[in-house]
């Protein structure tokens, strides 16, 4: 930060995006810069007058029918930790997955609610703690080998945010990979290893991150041959089959592509009450364009219906959170409110204008087809564009299969990793594994399953569900640069495949991390009294987001570049873990399976851990134990912090 002629200059900082030619030292020198630069928001969440009560009750000592208790009690004592592990070895630490939700009731050791016992571990992070919008699942992870079971991880899954470059990539969601698997299709099928080659080095040299993997490879899975990974792997495997069955093999998975782009469109169509607009969802994809005429007259006013609502929201001074607990009545006439009349207008003109552009066609050739909506006019094979001729059918139609299994099928692993003093003997892989494991896939699909989607159901103005198969999950590490918790991580489904947790690429570094909760609440009131109106109103419904969303227009009405000052510049790693590969990708065809029956119990993700990661760790680090030995529960307690500030100030 800089002051010249009156001016204040702010540059972001640079940060690393990858360890390659540091030195260790220079990582960790990397790693306390970044938790340096969180600091001040940790510690501004800590010492907000609820969070401070909250700390100083569950650290008050409370009569349990085994004495006086408190949350220190399942803070492990490190001397006794390392005593077991020098007795024992790996067999001293005996994991247990915990429930810690709000209907997981309270620990019968200390008499605390579970979920105010993640709540208070949960503040141990270097970054600050949002609370996960959509669907969650919290654990604790405690170790039945020492006395009263303490904690020695967190796990938290939950909905995903809505985009993430590296991820959407990775799964077949975004333009470039569509055109990179609709090229690779067109290998002549006579030699296809030339031109297979050709498209994995385009691919190749147009990804910023060298962990991207291989579109060739997600082509060869379509084409029946998963086990062929690369571009000679897989000519070698179609050279095993007849030309006339290469051809017909390339051409299923050209229709299976199309047809699933349009079942995507088609389908989100039908989730849209058509109440009120003169037509049913028949005739709208019978005849798009005189519904879409239809719609365009209806637009303007649902627009200032919804703005009108927004000004009697600010009178009001509060907004109503939508429909709990969903009947049919109630849903439609949540349908029928302002802002959802607004969204399902405006959003059925979208589809509609997507569908026109890719519907059927009479005596159409799904190949022919798929081409031009993909490549153009002309089927170019001889380079890629990063997507950029993919229609704007195409891409919306990717844009709903992302959403439809972003809400539904995969998961974002936000809280993942060891409580002191587990951390040096690796408690963070520990629970990096146990995300993987039966008992969240089954728990999340008994929970979800059966559980209407709120704003699904508002739109469509009935209840809707949606698929609870968990298809893959995502994370990003705390850094860009060292060694992650998720590296080298796998683990062994009932079929004998292998799961693992794998790099896909960075994130871009974007956010409102940096903001303080003040700065948040002054652009909110300016919002408030520039608009005259709560154009974003954080309710449920309004769209994702929402601190974004708010600091953004702010900082754009104060004149300055908000782009800028919305990059922390802080990448962080994505990984990838898929529970059933290829799934998520248009035109893929798994092999049925479930991982809520197929994926290892936690007791196996355990005894595994042990047996790869803990073993291994006290055999080649035996300064762990002396680590662990060294942690003071005491000293560890958040309390301390909260004491440490009041003396500073």
């Amino acid at each position: 930060m800089t002051v010249e002629d009156g001016q204040v200059y702010l540059i972001a900082p640079d940060w690393s995006a990858s360890a390659r030619g540091m030195s260790s030292e220079a990582v960790r020198a990397e790693k306390e810069r970044a938790r340096a630069a969180m600091a001040a928001r940790v510690e501004e969440e800590i010492a907000t007058e609820s969070n401070r009560r909250f700390i100083l009750k569950l650290e008050s000592p409370r009569a349990t029918s085994a004495g006086a208790r408190s949350v220190l009690s399942l803070l492990a004592d490190g001397p006794s930790v390392a005593a077991a592990l020098r007795e024992r070895g790996a067999d001293a630490i005996q994991p247990v997955l915990c429930a810690a939700d709000a209907e997981a009731g309270r620990d019968p050791e200390t008499g605390l609610l579970y979920t105010d016992i993640f709540r208070y571990f949960r503040f141990f992070w270097s970054f600050p703690t949002t609370a996960p919008p959509g669907r969650s699942m919290s654990y604790l992870i405690r170790d039945a080998g020492q006395p009263g079971s303490p904690v020695c991880g967190l796990l938290c899954v939950a909905s995903p945010v809505p985009r993430l470059s590296a991820r959407d990539s990775a799964l077949g969601w975004s333009a470039q990979w569509l055109e990179c698997a609709v090229v690779a299709l067109e290998f002549p099928v006579e030699s296809p290893r030339e031109h297979l080659e050709s498209v994995d080095a385009l691919w190749r040299s147009k990804q910023a991150d060298r962990h991207a993997t291989s579109v060739v490879d997600d082509v060869g899975a379509m084409l029946g041959f998963p086990e062929a990974k690369g571009p000679a792997a897989l000519a070698a495997a179609l050279q095993r089959c007849t030309p006339l069955q290469r051809a017909r093999r390339a051409e299923g998975v050209r229709a299976r592509i199309l047809s699933d782009l349009r079942s995507e469109i088609a389908d989100a169509v039908r989730l849209i009450s058509f109440d009120g607009f003169g037509f049913d969802h028949d005739f709208a994809l019978e005849r798009p364009s005189t519904a879409r005429a239809r719609l365009e007259k209806r637009r303007d006013g649902a627009v200032q219906r919804w703005l009108d609502s927004r000004r009697s929201a600010v009178a009001d001074g509060v907004g109503d959170r939508g429909v709990r607990e969903p009947d049919d009545d109630a849903l439609k006439d949540a349908s029928k409110d302002p802002l959802f009349l607004k969204k399902r207008v405006v959003q059925a003109l979208r589809l509609l204008a997507a569908w026109e552009e890719i519907a059927p066609r009479e005596g159409e050739r799904a190949g022919d087809r798929l081409r031009e909506e993909v490549c153009g006019t002309s089927a170019d094979t001889t380079h890629l564009t990063g997507g950029a001729r993919v229609s704007r059918a195409a891409r919306f139609a990717l844009l709903q299969r992302q959403n439809r299994l972003v809400a539904s099928q995969v998961l974002d692993v936000c809280v993942c990793g060891a409580i002191p003093p587990y951390g040096p003997v690796l408690g963070g892989k520990l629970a990096a594994l146990a995300a993987l494991s039966r008992e969240v896939a089954a728990e999340y699909f008994t929970r979800y399953a059966s559980r209407p989607s709120e704003i699904t159901s508002q739109m469509a103005g009935q209840p809707v569900t949606r698929a609870a198969e968990l298809l893959a999950m995502t994370t990003t590490s705390f850094f860009g640069v060292g060694s992650s918790q998720y590296e080298r991580l796998s683990v062994r489904s009932r079929d004998g495949s292998d799961v693992r947790w794998r790099r896909v690429g960075h994130s871009r570094g974007n956010g409102t991390l940096h903001f303080s909760a003040r700065t948040a609440a002054l652009i909110d009131d300016l919002l408030t009294v520039e608009t005259g109106r709560r154009l974003i109103t954080s309710r449920f419904g309004e769209g994702p987001s929402e601190r974004l969303r708010k600091i953004r227009d702010g900082l754009t009405r104060l004149g300055v570049d908000a782009d800028e000052l919305l990059r922390h510049g802080m990448p962080r790693v994505v990984y990838l873990a898929e529970v059933r590969a290829g799934a998520a990708r248009p035109g893929a065809r798994p092999a049925p399976g479930s991982w809520k029956r197929e994926a290892p119990t936690f007791d196996d993700v355990s005894a595994a851990w042990r047996d790869r990661w803990l073993r291994s760790r006290l055999a080649s680090t035996p300064a762990a134990i002396d680590e662990v030995a060294a942690f003071s529960r005491v000293n560890a307690l958040l309390g301390q912090r909260l004491r440490a500030r009041r003396d500073r100030r």
